[in-house]
Formats: C-alpha cells, sequence, structure tokens
C-alpha cells in the first residue's frame, strides 16, 4: 500500500500553519507517552514542520482610503463610520463588530479593544 496519490481538501496539500498546528498537538500527545514510559523518545522532535511564509500585507494607499471613505458616506454614514474605525485602529473584524459603548471614551476619544465575534458551528461565539 502506498502513499496516497492525493490528499487534503479537494487534493490540496494542507496549508503549512495546518501542518504546523498537528505536528504540535502530536508532539504534545508523543511527550505524554514519554512521561508515562510507553515511548523511550518523541518522534515527533525530529520532525521538522513546515516554516509558515509571512504574508503580503498590502494596505489601500491614502488616497484609496479616502475614496472609499467618501463613498461609504454617500451611501450609508454607518458604514463610513466603520470603515474608518476599522483604518484608525488596524482592528480586525471580529474586534470591531464585537465593540460595545461602554469600550468608547469618546472624552479621550479612546477605544477598548478586549475581545472579538467569530462565527462558530453553533452560531456567533464571543
Amino acid at each position: 500500500m502506498g502513499a496516497p496519490e492525493k490528499g487534503g481538501r479537494a487534493g490540496r496539500l494542507p496549508a503549512p500553519a495546518t501542518i504546523r498546528r498537528a505536528h504540535g498537538i502530536l508532539h504534545r500527545a508523543l511527550v505524554q507517552g514519554v512521561k508515562w514510559g510507553w515511548l523511550s523518545a518523541n518522534p515527533a522532535s525530529s520532525a521538522t514542520p513546515p516554516r509558515i511564509p509571512i504574508p503580503d500585507i498590502n494596505p489601500p494607499a491614502p488616497h484609496e482610503l479616502a475614496r472609499l471613505f467618501a463613498l461609504a458616506t454617500e451611501v450609508d454614514v454607518d458604514l463610513a463610520d466603520y470603515i474608518l474605525l476599522a483604518a484608525a485602529t488596524g482592528a480586525r473584524r471580529s474586534e470591531l463588530i464585537a465593540l460595545r459603548w461602554p469600550d468608547l471614551d469618546l472624552a479621550k476619544a479612546s477605544v477598548w479593544i478586549s475581545r472579538g465575534i467569530v462565527l462558530g458551528d453553533d452560531g456567533l461565539v464571543e
């Protein structure tokens, strides 16, 4: 029985980050096997998981952001506020949608980002 010709989702290889997470989980599990005396050494210790490539981040140019803000203002002022807050803070979408009024101090012009909201298996999770 040879190695499968295709792996991962849709026949693609798993992403490097996925491989690193799996390696970390296996490594920790095998460490426990060594502690319990089931293994003499951790075979995952000699494996070299792939490096995670650093993504190229290309933020919009100031003139592009100004144009986006102007267009959003014409369509929906709340959307324009969201875009301005996102650009000014660099916060993630999940962090911005989790903001509540107590997180804002208008007198000091500050915002406190302390949580995020993501879509989980059972709906939204804070």
